[in-house]
């Protein structure tokens, strides 16, 4: 499920830089309502759109659990459970094979001035933001359940809205 917040800070690494309401999404920083994904196969595609609109805007955070199966980022990243890539088109160094499909985001990106060709999942992605925007998307079903981050999002909910 896609929901929007606020970003207020992020860290980017490498020199690249529960129980509640299920029928309603989390809203954090709006009250726009958000559609929910009916399954993995849509949250796939949702996930591509929202990003390729994302990278039309600009250079865009992703925030990915590089410990999920199928992720490839440099070796010593693979245990972070909150792990930020910065992707985008036009950046210096360029990313020429910056790519999304039906199973993930790969482009090779610069960790300490050397290129490694990385593969994120759609399933590790759990947040994106452009640069320079103050709101950001979060799939809150692919928050790792073990960050701190993930609980403070959850509490954080707007509460559902009784229905008349």
């Amino acid at each position: 499920m896609a929901v929007r917040l606020v970003i207020a800070a992020v860290l980017v690494v490498g020199g690249c830089s529960t129980d509640r309401d299920a029928d309603r999404p989390l809203i954090v920083g709006s009250d726009r309502p958000v559609a929910r994904q009916p399954d993995a196969s849509s949250e796939q595609h949702s996930k591509r759109d929202e990003l390729a609109s994302m990278l039309s805007r600009g250079a865009v955070r992703l925030q990915l659990d590089a410990r999920r199966s199928g992720v490839v980022v440099p070796a010593k990243y693979r245990t972070e459970g909150h792990l930020v890539l910065r992707v985008g088109y036009g950046l210096k160094p360029e990313i020429p094979d910056l790519q999304l499909d039906d199973r993930a985001i790969s482009a090779t990106l610069t960790f300490d001035g050397k290129p490694f060709h990385c593969v994120v999942p759609w399933a590790a992605l759990f947040g994106a933001v452009v640069e320079n925007e103050p709101n950001g998307t979060v799939w809150e079903d692919d928050l790792p359940a073990d960050l701190p981050e993930a609980q403070d999002l959850r509490s954080h909910h707007t509460p559902p809205e009784s229905s008349k």
